[in-house]
């Protein structure tokens, strides 16, 4: 008997190819003028196969985009999980003011008397506490709560779309994942092609036969220049990865949740 079961897709049936292409883009992502190639060569199928199952899974909201993942803190951004307490009567209402602040990337309804809780990034410079403050009134919260990370061990969501991972699996973190961590960390010094580099690759990648042409359109600079530079970021570890972002729910797995342990000193 398996030690995990494979999560029931929603909205669509995905194949035995779909799940191992979706586990392939969030796993190890190939930074290659023709990555859908690569893929399709790993997987056993043709380049034009891969596209076209790219398209379908996102067509189904199962694979929400293509991109960079930055480390936020590498970058010189602060940043912290949010703990707010809000009228009952007035959660969506606040959830929605929040989630229009562009540094605001997660938003969670909680069952506890603080119960919106979000995460929060700022740009080298700014003042982070005035954010929340701002956001605070702005949401009518009642209470407003920063907590910073104290020790971040590890990092990276990536879901096993095929059932063959046991539940006491240790997912491997690749080195470039693993990031720097120290109490003061300056902002990088920063060329205008890489900060041009850096606004484009967080956008969906196209699904096209070399995506990373059409962004370095986008850029104004050389595919291979651009792909050099993505790799110059894992080196330095200020990207975590090239990946897919899941939808969770889409995909079939029915509830993600928070732990929370109090540890003995």
């Amino acid at each position: 008997m398996s030690d995990t079961t494979a999560p029931e897709p929603t909205g669509t049936e995905l194949s035995d190819l779909d799940r191992d292409l979706l586990n392939a883009v969030q796993w190890d992502f190939p930074l290659d003028p023709e990555p859908f190639r690569v893929l399709g060569e790993r997987l056993g199928v043709s380049e034009d196969e891969v596209i076209e199952r790219i398209l379908a899974v996102k067509g189904a909201g199962i694979l929400r985009q293509l991109s960079a993942i930055f480390d936020t803190r590498a970058l010189g951004y602060q940043s912290a999980l949010i703990a707010a307490q809000i009228d009952p009567e007035r959660v969506d209402e606040a959830a929605a003011v929040i989630s229009e602040h562009p540094g605001v990337s997660h938003n969670y309804k909680r069952n506890h008397a603080y119960n919106l809780w979000y995460t929060l990034a700022t740009p080298p410079g700014e003042d982070f506490d005035a954010h929340v403050d701002a956001l605070h009134r702005a949401s009518g919260a009642i209470v407003t709560r920063k907590l910073p990370t104290l020790v971040l061990y590890k990092i990276g969501v990536k879901l096993d779309m095929t059932g063959r991972t046991a539940a006491d699996a240790k997912t491997e973190v690749l080195e470039h994942e693993r990031p720097e961590r120290r109490p003061e960390m300056a902002a990088p010094d920063l060329t205008p092609l890489e900060m041009a580099v850096i606004r484009v690759v967080q956008e969906d990648l196209p699904v096209v036969h070399r995506p990373f042409a059409a962004q370095a359109e986008l850029v104004g600079c050389a595919e291979q220049e651009l792909l050099d530079t993505l790799r110059s970021f894992l080196d330095r570890k200020l990207m975590r990865r090239f990946a897919a972002v899941m939808n969770h729910r889409s995909a079939g797995f029915k509830a993600n949740a928070m732990g929370v342990w109090e540890i003995g000193r």
